[in-house]
């Protein structure tokens, strides 16, 4: 392919498709000047935060593509912001980047209230005439640029850029500075439809939390605070193993770990990642259905998966549990196991000696049906609005492939 070819990208706006190519360029030449208070601390200014203020820009709350206003953060008092900030003021829509632990976010200042610049991240002021913000900060996320960055990353596990690596960092943008901007409005209108799907889902995933809260007694008790009409009676108390009965998974364990999206089986890990991968084995996988589910327990760290589809495991260091009483509901169990709040002490076996000696509270059938039912809805709208969030993920990053260069 032709240097003149690399520097058109596959997918243009209208009016642009037979334009001129794309220039090549350093990434300092387009920018005028960085914006770097790394090492700064109230104390170094004789001075300290407040409970209130000007928020802190730092690694902890600035987001790929947002500033998260809930993450714990600092704030400055009016005179500590004058102090710090003086002459180097943010403005809305400035593109602000972390150089480390993590590397890579980038984010633009939301308004003009006011913003300190803290631990770990940056800020550019750019040349207008050059590159507009909302294109930079698409830039900085587009695949090519973010693999270059991370070529340039030093450091052991908190892997960081310096400006020094910055200087040799090279870009190809728009010479239109109109196309520049219809690009940087188009990923911006983006991002506000994946920041608002983001919203739902937690706001599901809250939802959720509050009512496992409110639906199940808490320790000691024998009524939840929040019930279905027409329940009054005292929840009774079992150990674990009155409720279920657990099988070894040896022989569910898959033989080989080279596994391949385009084949069938998940093999799974009670751990955080649950599916490993997909398997080609057909021998020896666990049946699992929506009429039979199970629940896989990580003998050491004590978590669990629901999980109502066939499947295989990749270790033995777990449980495979399943209903005593078939009468009960299996996602109302499933959640009395997973809000027993312990947390492993000792790298041991737990489900045997421990676990599954816990009491815990039960209802009768009927309510249990109600409470399983419920929340399986709920589980399913969480399912859907993850479904569509990652949905729109795909498509932005999609679009990064084909229209940056």
């Amino acid at each position: 392919m032709s240097a003149s070819k690399k520097l058109v990208p596959r997918r243009r706006f209208k009016g642009f498709e037979g334009a001129q190519i794309w220039k090549q360029s350093y990434f300092l030449q387009v920018i005028i000047h960085i914006i770097d208070f790394r090492g700064r601390t109230p104390k170094k200014l004789g001075m300290d935060w407040s409970e209130c203020g000007f928020l802190a820009l730092s690694a902890l709350n600035v987001k790929n593509g947002y500033i998260d206003f809930s993450a714990d953060a600092h704030y400055g008092d009016n005179n500590l912001y004058l102090k710090w900030m003086g002459g180097n003021e943010l403005r809305k829509g400035q593109v602000i980047f972390t150089t480390e632990a993590p590397m890579g976010n980038v984010a633009q200042i939301p308004d003009d209230n006011g913003y300190i610049l803290s631990q770990r991240t940056i800020a550019f002021e750019v040349n207008k005439s050059e590159i507009t913000d909302d294109f930079l900060a698409i830039l900085l996320k587009s695949p090519s640029i973010y693999n270059s960055l991370l070529m340039m990353t030093s450091g052991g596990t908190a892997k960081g850029v310096s400006q020094k690596s910055l200087s040799t960092l090279k870009i190809n943008l728009p010479s239109s500075i109109t196309e520049q901007t219809q690009i940087g409005e188009f990923f911006k209108k983006l991002d506000n439809l994946i920041n608002t799907q983001q919203k739902k889902l937690e706001k599901a995933k809250t939802l959720k939390s509050a009512y496992l809260t409110e639906m199940f007694p808490s320790r000691g008790k024998l009524q939840p605070k929040l019930r279905f009409s027409g329940f009054k009676e005292d929840w009774n108390n079992k150990e674990l193993v009155q409720l279920l009965k657990y099988e070894q998974p040896t022989k569910y364990i898959v033989n080989n770990v080279d596994y391949n999206d385009a084949y069938k089986i998940p093999v799974l890990t009670a751990g955080k990642s649950f599916i490993l991968g997909y398997t080609n084995e057909e021998n020896n996988i666990y049946k699992a259905n929506i009429n039979n589910p199970v629940f896989i327990f990580d003998d050491f760290t004590t978590l669990s998966h629901y999980v109502d589809f066939p499947f295989k495991v990749k270790s033995s260091a777990i449980k495979i549990l399943t209903l005593k009483n078939q009468n009960y509901n299996s996602v109302f169990v499933y959640y009395v196991l997973r809000n027993i709040m312990y947390v492993p002490q000792n790298h041991e076996r737990h489900w045997i000696s421990k676990f599954s000696k816990f009491e815990v509270s039960v209802t009768c059938e009927v309510e249990q049906q109600q409470i399983g039912n419920f929340f399986k809805l709920l589980d399913n709208k969480i399912a859907l609005e993850q479904k569509k969030l990652d949905k729109l993920k795909n498509i932005k990053q999609a679009y990064l492939n084909e229209m940056f260069v």
